[in-house]
């Protein structure tokens, strides 16, 4: 939490807020989904690789500059620049057999609920209604026969799974962010699937470190 945040503002202010940022969030997401479809020439390992050291990058940059609006600028290149990588490896599951497609209702549902919220924006109503979007548009593109029974169940559970998980993060980032941070915002919605990735490990480990043991 730092002093000032967006938590604690008047709600317009923390709405518009949250629109610029779902508008930037989209837009790079809009950048990984051309690269879905256009992946670049580099192997699905390297391209992996690499996404996650974008990742770790932006950790770094969120603890080693102090200085916000160069953090939130750094913060929005670099994540800016990691979308050909996310589109390229989302495109090798797919070679796979592994159709992510429906990872695109999230940004989409998102941006139309943040439109169409007015004065009763809920965090918990869009994470309900984005997965029921998210399944509405798998059971559509099954119905159309653009993605096969396993595409649609799997990439409707995973869509709703990011759904709660941008939901979630989207509220916390108004006790990290202040007025004017949109693009670090944004950035951050990736740079945290870090710990939304690892933080069951953590809890392990925390578990075990603290762990009661009786004389």
């Amino acid at each position: 939490m730092v002093p000032g945040h967006l938590a604690d503002a008047p709600y317009r202010q923390g709405l518009s807020f949250k629109r610029r940022t779902v508008a930037v969030w989209s837009l790079m997401c809009g950048v990984a989904a051309l690269f879905m479809a256009r992946p670049l020439p580099v192997s699905a390992n390297a391209a992996a690789i690499s996404f996650t050291a974008a990742l770790l990058a932006l950790t770094a940059i969120r603890r080693f500059v102090a200085a916000r609006k160069l953090e939130s600028a750094l913060s929005f290149a670099v994540c800016l620049a990691s979308q050909p990588l996310l589109g390229t490896v989302l495109a090798a599951l797919r070679e796979d057999g592994l159709d992510l497609s429906l990872l695109g209702a999230v940004p989409v549902g998102l941006a139309i609920y943040t439109l169409l919220a007015g004065h009763d924006f809920s965090h918990f109503g869009y994470a309900a209604l984005g997965s029921v979007f998210s399944v509405l548009c798998g059971w559509t593109l099954f119905a159309s026969g653009w993605i096969d029974g396993q595409g649609a169940l799997v990439g409707s559970i995973v869509a709703s799974i990011a759904t709660v998980y941008v939901s979630s993060d989207l509220s916390m980032l108004l006790r990290r962010r202040l007025p004017g941070e949109e693009l670090g915002a944004a950035a951050d919605l990736f740079r945290d699937l870090l710990n939304f990735s690892t933080y069951a490990f953590r809890v392990a480990a925390y578990r075990r470190k603290y762990r009661f043991h009786p004389n």
